[in-house]
């Protein structure tokens, strides 16, 4: 028991090192994504009354656009909107998955317009994919064996160019990018979490803590 404890010591202290490797250089990539990401979105940072982010005959403009007006407009006035009744003789809202009502990052609704809350949630979401990814990737270490690994020019972890590269194609990938055209707020609001699933899976390998 007491060599079992030492090792989750040990292996907690291991974790607690590596975050303690965060630099400036860390943040300078960070602000680089940021920076990237408000470059590729340019035309709607500056909100123009109303250009959303996708095509006006896709999923967005018929069906999301109003979803999430009605939702967070009602949410707004203090009303948990349970019912919809504007569709057939009325459906439920907050039970239907795609509502959103609960998503954290969805609060963002209750602050702007709904044209500028939808384009800073699909900006704040490839954001976070890079950041995400990034925090994921400089904490994972190389397999001393690994023919990748050349101890002249690492310390046994990939590189912050390497990882700030990763998570740029990560977050302007087909997969995830090509959603924002037909206005798939669901998948984007999903898919950035998987690098971060992953990073906790690998603390808790790491550390047997349930804590992640």
């Amino acid at each position: 028991m007491r060599n079992k404890n030492y090792s989750n010591y040990s292996a907690s202290n291991s974790i607690i090192n590596q975050w303690k490797a965060w630099s400036k250089y860390d943040w300078f990539a960070i602000l680089t994504l940021f920076l990237l990401t408000l470059a590729y979105f340019y035309n709607v940072v500056i909100p123009d009354g109303s250009s959303v982010l996708s095509d006006q005959n896709m999923d967005t403009r018929h069906q999301l656009f109003y979803w999430r007006y009605f939702g967070f407009n009602t949410l707004a006035k203090g009303v948990l909107p349970l019912w919809n009744p504007y569709i057939y003789g009325g459906t439920p809202f907050v039970g239907g998955l795609q509502s959103a009502i609960f998503y954290p990052l969805n609060l963002i609704y209750l602050i702007f317009p709904i044209h500028a809350a939808i384009n800073y949630s699909i900006i704040l979401h490839v954001f976070l994919s890079g950041v995400f990814t990034y925090f994921y990737l400089r904490f994972l270490k190389l397999n001393p064996k690994s023919e990748v690994r050349n101890s002249q020019l690492y310390s046994g972890r990939l590189s912050r160019s390497s990882c700030m590269v990763s998570s740029i194609i990560f977050m302007f990938c087909a997969p995830q990018i090509f959603h924002v055209y037909p206005g798939h707020l669901p998948n984007l609001c999903t898919m950035i979490w998987l690098p971060l699933i992953l990073l906790f899976s690998e603390l808790f390998i790491r550390s047997r803590n349930y804590l992640y």
